[in-house]
């Protein structure tokens, strides 16, 4: 994980502290660890070119662009830890267990990985450990312990066998330390002596630098550092003392100044080049590791490889973190004074001096302005003002009052005042007897003002910051008010919080993210300064001036410092430095700057107490490294795909999470980027960002200028070219043409055929209702003719049952007469009424009529009922038409001269013949 931490160091060269040595030397550190490169968290050597950082780990190739990481794996996915890297050319060297190889770009401007494994003719040197590699004279140097080979870009050559302990190229020359031998120079493959082995007492060299003046300085595994100059060998016996009980592991010099020294378990040690100690840098100071394998140097950066990660440590850089807020609070203010740094927080005040700060007893509670004039040191805190001579080391209350946000200072005819708001009241101090004393009150306005701004002795402006702007005119005591006018609803200055108020030639001016203005008296209204207003664009949100001497104003507008030279109506950018760039946040309600010397500034952050250095912040138009565009992915249909070409790409329609990698090289000013798609509707920018990867879900079809700027205004564009979707494309453009074309022909074809169709379906749909209407009239007549025959039909079954119950009830009651008269009725002639009567009752030939005429009028009923039940008989199939006739029981009772209960008897036998379980027979009937 990524994580910057801000450290500072003092470096002491009197014994005595004077001003210069009280400013410390300041640093910060970036880490870079495992979720950073996607790598093993240990890392080995490093090389550094103007544009990237490459580092030798364990899992393969990292490589940093400035703003982004990469890691490159072995093409054959072997396990291969990388212990040495060499950038020539546009080739990589790496070396480590049992490898040996280079790294080139491929066509798609990825790196892979080539070995030089199988270029070996000596099969021992397989599987052996490389710790150096180095480039002279156009060949490449491989080191391990056992030996060192030379490749010329076509084949490898051992040219030594006996044990070495280092490789290195210095400003003269390739060397090599030999064990038991000393240190040799390599020359056309023979070696020659530089120093021998007694003065390294038969230790382990681990670095060796030789400077500008032909001196070197080399340092031993045990902590021995020699200085060799000519023939004369000095032991630097003081570092060795600080540096024990830990082993150096790497060292390297930096601009001939400090010897940095890399150790194992120790961290970084810093010496002077006289062998001084400065500091020491290890983990309780924000190192990933105290385990440092090798040291780098570019210009005032340093980079380190350690055993967890990778870190970058700026010397001297535009900003950095002095004291934590955590230390000693938020800052509200700060002065130097006869060689003495003194903070106002809101912990109180402290008296910095070297690596200690001190908490000043005298003044209590939170501290809100120090003023530093005539000598004297005002102090205003929670307890009251307070008052001390330079030379006089005792604070003297001199008020009571709390609260005053900053001292004002006006002189009118000899006399001279400082106007001080607070909680509560406007107080004037003024200068007699060499001293300040409260002078007056002014009672009868209260409020609690923000920030006020003198006009003259008797007339002030003041803000508040809710209520206004407030011009107040004084009584000649300074102790009244005689008139207040409050300006609130005004164009430009709306934001009171936000408004800053500075009295530049006589006249007091008004600051604001709308522009500048000031007030005109006679119009007594506001007018704003176009010529400032351009001058000094104040666009952030945030907006804070802080005046630290003579013409120079500090504005914090939004969260970035800009420093401006105002002389009347010129305001001119000296120049301005990004907090983002620092991953620092301004405080946003009173982020003040104030000046330490002409080079150093002190100032705030939320984090905490920060260092400005003057010479460094980014100059108007000064030139940087430009931004670059390495490649750009998308997704398509699930794939992934990378382009590297110019600055203008086409993607496919479908192309999604479209990525555009951008790099600002290591030994840029500035690595923070912002883009804006540029268009005629949107000109607004990006926030500022340190990540190189520019995202989109997804772009229309269309071109898309993408606008890429850095901190220092280099600019680069990319033009995407979103390919539209093949229905929109030319082709199909063409492919349309045809189709409408065929649509047309096809429909006016097919018009002439529907029109002919509706004709000929309008004859036929009219011979249709025609013919309709004859089949419904005879279907009707039909109808009528059945439902009459079927009257017909129920009209002659009831005849029959009523004929077959007369007969029935005459037979009765000829039995009931024969019964009563007995012998008296005559016999002949009883028998010939039952048998009249018998005959009477018999309906064969009765219902073989009906069952014709039935037949005639059901034809397809009988038919049906044949055919699927053969073995129905003539009386079942009168039954059946009995009850297809919808008669009632007693009515078919009457017509088969049976009883109710046989009819019930039948109709139970018919349903078990035709497998009726669960059905109605009737039911079952009317569906045949």
């Amino acid at each position: 994980m990524k994580k910057r931490l801000f450290l500072f160091t003092f470096l002491f060269i009197q014994a005595f502290i004077t001003f210069s040595t009280n400013l410390p030397l300041v640093y910060n550190i970036t880490n870079y660890g495992t979720k950073d490169y996607k790598g093993s968290s240990q890392n080995w050597d490093l090389y550094l070119d103007s544009a990237c950082v490459y580092v030798a780990n364990n899992e393969g190739l990292l490589i940093y662009d400035g703003n982004n990481w990469s890691k490159y794996k072995f093409s054959h996915n072997a396990e291969c830890k990388i212990k040495a890297i060499q950038k020539v050319g546009d080739k990589i060297y790496t070396a480590g267990d049992n490898n040996i190889g280079y790294w080139v770009k491929n066509s798609k401007r990825q790196w892979e990985y080539v070995s030089l494994m199988d270029t070996f003719t000596n099969p021992k040197i397989q599987g052996e450990n490389f710790w150096s590699i180095a480039s002279f004279n156009n060949n490449i140097y491989f080191q391990s312990f056992s030996c060192i080979l030379k490749y010329d870009g076509t084949c490898m050559e051992e040219i030594s066998k006996s044990c070495h302990m280092l490789l290195q190229k210095c400003n003269s020359g390739l060397y090599t330390h030999r064990l038991f031998e000393g240190i040799q120079k390599i020359e056309n493959n023979k070696f020659s002596q530089v120093l021998q082995e007694k003065y390294l007492e038969n230790d382990e060299l681990k670095f060796m630098c030789e400077l500008s003046d032909g001196s070197w300085i080399m340092g031993s595994n045990k902590g021995k550092v020699l200085k060799k100059e000519k023939d004369n060998i000095i032991h630097m016996k003081n570092i060795s003392e600080v540096l024990y009980p830990y082993m150096i592991d790497c060292g390297a010099i930096m601009d001939e100044k400090y010897i940095i020294i890399g150790t194992l378990g120790g961290g970084i040690y810093i010496f002077n080049m006289e062998g001084d100690f400065i500091n020491r840098i290890s983990g309780s100071e924000g190192l990933q590791s105290n385990i440092i394998h090798r040291i780098r140097v570019i210009g005032e950066d340093l980079w380190v490889t350690l055993d967890s990660g990778v870190s970058h440590i700026k010397i001297n850089p535009t900003i950095a973190i002095w004291k934590q807020t955590k230390e000693i609070g938020k800052i509200a203010d700060a002065i130097t004074i006869n060689n003495q740094i003194l903070i106002g927080t809101n912990q109180g005040l402290y008296h910095i001096n070297g690596y200690t700060h001190q908490l000043i007893p005298e003044i209590r509670g939170e501290v809100f302005s120090l003023t530093s004039i005539k000598d004297k040191i005002i102090c205003s805190s929670q307890d009251g003002c307070f008052l001390k001579d330079e030379k006089n080391e005792k604070w003297k209350r001199i008020s009571d009052i709390k609260g005053v946000s900053k001292f004002e200072y006006i002189a009118e005819n000899g006399k001279e005042y400082l106007i001080a708001p607070s909680f509560t009241y406007i107080t004037y101090f003024k200068y007699e007897n060499n001293t300040w004393i409260e002078h007056s009150q002014v009672r009868n306005f209260l409020n609690s003002l923000s920030k006020v701004m003198p006009e003259s002795t008797n007339v002030i402006w003041a803000i508040h910051p809710t209520k206004g702007i407030y011009r107040i005119k004084m009584n000649h005591k300074l102790d009244k008010t005689e008139s207040i006018t409050n300006f609130k609803d005004l164009e430009g200055l709306t934001d009171f919080s936000h408004i800053n108020m500075a009295r530049i030639d006589g006249r007091v001016l008004f600051f604001s993210s709308k522009g500048v203005y000031s007030y005109d008296i006679e119009s007594n209204c506001f007018i704003k300064n176009q010529k400032l207003s351009r001058d000094i664009p104040l666009t952030g949100y945030s907006t804070y001036m802080s005046h630290t001497h003579g013409n120079e104003y500090w504005f914090t507008n939004g969260n970035e410092l800009q420093v401006y030279n105002i002389n009347g109506n010129n305001g001119k950018l000296i120049g301005h430095i990004s907090y983002d760039d620092y991953q620092l946040t301004p405080i946003k309600e009173k982020n003040i700057v104030r000046s330490l010397n002409n080079e150093i500034y002190v100032g705030s952050s939320v984090e905490g107490i920060v260092l400005i250095n003057k010479n460094n912040i980014i100059k108007p138009n000064q030139l940087d490294k430009k931004p670059m565009l390495m490649h750009i992915s998308y997704f398509d249909n699930g794939r992934k795909f990378a382009i590297i070409k110019n600055n203008s790409v086409e993607l496919p329609n479908n192309a999604s999470d479209i990525e555009i990698y951008i790099s600002k090289p290591i030994c840029s000013k500035s690595h923070i980027l912002r883009y804006r798609i540029k268009s005629d509707n949107n000109s607004n920018w990006s926030e500022w960002s340190k990540n190189g990867i520019i995202t989109f879900r997804i772009l229309p079809t269309g071109n898309h200028a993408i606008e890429i700027q850095d901190y220092t205004g280099n600019s680069l564009v990319i033009n995407l070219i979103i390919r539209p979707h093949f229905l929109k494309s030319n082709l199909a453009i063409v492919l349309y043409i045809i189709i409408i074309s065929f649509v047309v022909f096809y429909i006016t074809r097919r018009y002439q055929h529907i029109k002919r169709e509706k004709i000929i379906r309008i004859y036929e749909e009219e011979k249709r209702r025609k013919d309709e209407e004859i089949t419904k009239l005879t279907n009707e007549q039909l109808k009528e003719t059945i439902h009459v025959q079927q009257n017909e039909i129920n009209e002659k079954l009831r005849a029959i049952s009523q004929k077959q119950e007369l007969l029935i009830n005459i037979g009765n009651e000829l039995d009931k007469q024969k019964k009563e008269l007995g012998d008296r009725y005559p016999k002949k002639m009883y028998e010939k009424l039952k048998r009249i009567i018998t005959e009477g009752m018999n309906t064969e030939k009765d219902f073989l009529l009906f069952q014709n005429y039935y037949q005639e009028i059901n034809h397809e009923f009988m038919l049906r009922l044949k055919d699927k039940h053969e073995i129905l008989t003539s009386s079942e199939l009168k039954f059946c038409c009995l009850i297809r006739s919808n008669l009632s029981t007693k009515d078919i009772a009457a017509i088969l001269n049976i009883t109710t209960r046989g009819v019930e008897l039948k109709r139970y036998r018919l349903k078990k013949k035709l497998n009726l379980d669960e059905e109605n027979l009737y039911d079952y009937i009317l569906k045949l």
